[in-house]
């Protein structure tokens, strides 16, 4: 997590020294949307995503967690259907179609495989009947 840090903390650096360079004004929008818009965005599109993904990594590693890449587009564009009335275009659907199947192949349980090649004397059946002691 520090390093997560430090690298934010330079490209806030990077950012401010070439925000300088350009002349971009200094200025905050203080009317209430914006504000709260940009409080929102910090906790819960930094903060929160951020412990989320994190917990992620813990619960299933790192492989199965990287496929949220390719799930937020998806959800990003029904938030953006549902908020800001996108239109979705066939090449969208289709984009959609193949990240959902692709995260399915990818994240799908495998099928084990049943061999037929014998490693050694069967297994005694759970349900065998008890041994007797008396000799035959």
């Amino acid at each position: 997590l520090s390093s997560t840090a430090w690298g934010m903390l330079y490209g806030a650096i990077a950012a401010g020294l070439i925000a300088l360079v350009a002349g971009a004004p200094w200025a905050i929008d203080t009317r209430v949307p914006y504000l709260l818009s940009l409080a929102y965005l910090a906790l819960f599109g930094s903060v929160i995503a951020f412990a989320s993904y994190l917990t992620l990594l813990k619960r299933v590693g790192p492989g199965p967690a990287s496929y949220v890449g390719v799930a937020t587009p998806v959800v990003a564009m029904i938030a953006s259907t549902l908020f800001e009335g996108y239109r979705w275009t066939p090449l969208a659907a289709f984009g959609v179609v193949l990240a959902i199947a692709g995260n399915w192949l990818a994240l799908k349980p495998a099928r084990r495989s049943v061999s037929h090649v014998s490693n050694g004397p069967p297994a005694a059946p759970s349900h065998a009947a008890p041994r007797s002691n008396v000799p035959l």
